[in-house]
Formats: C-alpha cells, structure tokens, sequence
C-alpha cells in the first residue's frame, strides 16, 4: 500500500498549525475544484486528494493518529484494515462498516470503516462522492440472561457529505452488519445532525430486537462558499474597472444556478452584498441568505501606457 504525505499534498510543514493548514486547502481546493475544472480527471483526483490531507490534517485526534502511522510506518505496513489498540493488538474496523466508494486505501485502511456512497452520482456532475468517507464504531452490546431475549446493540458511525450534498439532499447507500442501506439525507441538513436507522443494529439475543444504527452528519468545509447556521459566505472576486464604475459579475451558486450580480459604481473593496434567499435550505421550507464579500482584483502585468494613465488618474484625483 502507497504511503500518503498529507502534509506534502497540502504543501505545509509538519509543525503547521491549524489556521495554515485550513489557508492551504482552501487555496488549492478553489483551484482544483470540480466546478472549475469540469471534465479534467486528473484535478478530480486532485481534488479528492487535498480533501482527504484536510480532513485528516484538520482533525486533531486523526492528525495525531497520522503522525504515529508516518513515524512507525515500517510497523504498520503490511497490516492495512485495521487500527492499533494501545497494547498493540490489531482491530478489523470494516468488521461492522464498510467503506464502498471514496478516498484512498491508505484513509481507508486507517481513519475509516464506514462510508457513503452516491446513488445516481453526484449532484453537481462530479463523477461520484469524492467524500465518503467515515469512522464508525458498534457501542452497548447488551447480552442475555438467563435465556431471556435481549434488544441488540446500536451502530453508531460518521457519514461525511460535501456542502452540495447536504445543500441538495441526497440518497446515500452504506453498508452496516453485511448489508447495504438506502439512507435519505434531506436538504439543508446541518453539520452534527444525528440519523436514526431502526432495526438496523446487531442482532437481539434469543430473539430479542435489533438494534438502531445512528449516523452522525458531518459535512466537509467548502473551498468556495462557508457555512453559517442556514447562510453562506461567498468572496467574489471583480476587477477594479467594475468596482469603480459598476458592472455584473455572474457566479454559480450551490444548487448549480447561475445567478447574475450588480455592482454598483464605487464599490468598495470588502463590502458585503446579501443575496436574499440563496442560502441552505431550511426545514419549512424557507432558506437562509448568501452574502457576497467584494473582493477588488488589482489588474497585473501592466504597460508602460496603462501606467502612464494610471499615473494620470492619480495627479488628476490629487488636485
């Protein structure tokens, strides 16, 4: 099994704190993204790579677990599918969950053991769910007594969407216990949402009841728009012609409509415009709002000529 560098897909040192870590990402998934790349395979692989780095690198708990797997590789290879317990006896994760589409072997083999994938592909033409990924772990297995029939226990894991997902709402299909579920994610769903599957547990004992599988929701950080509560945060870039004398700029919001910007003359470099009702969907069917942080491209490269007028501009303003 191939040895993933998440620090080096990043690009950051080893000692890099959590703020640089999330600045790296963001840079190279707004480049690398899907929408921005539509049909380039290899920026999809990419992309599914730097999304990886950042949900291990982000996540102290994983990050610690990385950096022992990095600094003991010798040990650990060759003894892929589970994780170390701390006397270091082995534990097969994919005995209960299995992950069945997504990140690499070497995530899975180490920080999964449950996953989702897409039915129908992704929402926004993706080419499949480059986030199904997940950790999950089976809690309070009670047994009988005395022959007397007793209620399985619960599986509990983590399914991971990204924003589109849980902006559209989306079918998933796991596997849990030996068998595949539908599970039906609904718009709008909120990150830590906690999912209920009845009967879908271990096994009862002595023909007691099965368990419930929960799912916790996680949805994974954008690199283009941010999350808070049922609104989004968007920083839209324009040029300094139309901050100054005003313009459109169009952008394509999370449910794949293009939707059309007026920049009023003189706009100021960090204003924010709210967009009324192009946030995450809510429960009652209303929906949160989009606010577009301005940002003003300087233009680069210039001529000998456009700097002539520019220098021009300045001594006319400074009369």
């Amino acid at each position: 099994m191939e040895f993933k560098d998440y620090y080096k897909i990043l690009g950051v040192e080893k000692k890099a704190d959590k703020d640089a870590i999330r600045k790296a990402y963001r840079k190279l998934a707004k480049q690398y993204h899907p929408d921005a790349n539509k049909g380039d395979a290899t920026a999809e692989e990419k992309f599914k790579d730097i999304t990886e780095a950042y949900e291990v690198l982000s996540n102290p708990e994983k990050r610690r677990e990385y950096d022992q797997i990095s600094s003991n590789w010798g040990a650990y290879r060759g003894r892929a599918g589970g994780r170390p317990r701390p006397g270091g006896e082995y534990q097969n994760v994919n005995d209960i969950f299995s992950n069945v589409g997504g990140f690499s072997d070497f995530f899975n083999s180490f920080f999964s053991g449950f996953g989702g994938e897409t039915r129908g592909g992704d929402p926004r033409g993706f080419g499949g769910d480059p986030t199904g990924f997940g950790g999950a772990r089976a809690r309070d297995f009670r047994g009988a007594t005395g022959g007397r029939p007793a209620k399985g226990g619960d599986y509990e894991g983590k399914l991971h969407l990204s924003l589109d997902e849980a902006y559209s709402g989306i079918d998933k299909r796991v596997k849990a216990g030996g068998k595949t579920l539908r599970v039906t994610i609904p718009p709008g769903v909120e990150d830590g949402r906690r999912l209920r599957i009845r009967n879908q547990g271990a096994p009862g004992k002595n023909g007691g009841p099965r368990g419930d599988l929960y799912l916790t929701v996680r949805v994974v950080e954008h690199a283009l728009f941010e999350r808070k509560g049922d609104d989004l945060h968007y920083d839209l870039d324009i040029d300094l012609y139309d901050a100054v004398l005003g313009g459109r700029a169009v952008l394509e919001t999370l449910g794949g409509k293009k939707v059309s910007v007026t920049i009023a003359p003189e706009t100021q470099n960090g204003k924010v415009l709210r967009m009324r009702g192009y946030g995450m969907p809510k429960a009652d069917g209303g929906a949160g709002d989009l606010f577009l942080r301005v940002n003003v491209l300087i233009p680069e490269n210039l001529t000998e000529s456009e700097r002539e007028l520019f220098r021009k501009l300045a001594e006319f303003r400074r009369r």
